[in-house]
């Protein structure tokens, strides 16, 4: 004979406490971005709160803790810009990730995850497709980097033309002047 007993009372309470407390609810939801692997189409009333949230990999995540940055830029030539958001917490000297939302009437709209710098892209015009194109330099050193053509098409961005150039301090002329007629700037 076993000395363990059942209380079915003292059960009963313990599961009526657990239930009370919300223990028996799922835990909130949240979207991973990264971890998801599919697009995240629902609409998203506020933008900095959802990054935060991404950035710093957490639903319980503020928009102080995660140090957020944001520009705007029309990208599909709409005349509404699209919101790029990044987190300082993430940036490094080559730029950052930026998420990015295309805003319609009260909501925004995901619209896909892109590395830049923000004083080295340009918004290109449409591509035959009608699809937005940017033009980003990714730094890879001083002296190196990559011009690259994203195309958007509301879910993801996509390289679509890429060349590496030595347009830093240390690179070649060539990579220099390709730089320069990119972004009308000097070296990287």
């Amino acid at each position: 004979m076993s000395n363990v007993s059942f209380k079915p009372a003292k059960h009963l309470a313990g599961v009526a406490i657990w239930l009370a407390l919300g223990c028996s609810s799922p835990r909130p939801s949240w979207a991973s971005v990264w971890k998801g692997g599919e697009p995240y189409l629902r609409p998203i009333s506020d933008p900095f709160a959802w990054a935060a949230t991404q950035f710093l990999d957490s639903p319980d995540a503020t928009v102080e803790a995660a140090r957020l940055e944001s520009f705007e830029a029309d990208i599909d030539h709409d005349g509404v810009g699209e919101l790029f958001i990044t987190s300082a917490t993430t940036a490094g000297n080559a730029g950052g990730s930026y998420l990015a939302f295309r805003k319609e009437g009260r909501a925004f709209f995901y619209i896909g995850q892109i590395g830049l710098s923000r004083d080295v892209f340009r918004v290109l015009p449409l591509g035959e497709d009608y699809r937005p194109r940017l033009l980003v330099y990714e730094r890879l050193s001083g002296m190196e980097g990559t011009l690259a053509v994203f195309t958007n098409d509301g879910r993801t961005f996509r390289i679509v033309l890429s060349e590496t150039i030595r347009g830093g301090d240390s690179g070649t002329d060539e990579g220099r002047r390709k730089f320069a007629e990119a972004f009308g700037l000097k070296g990287n």
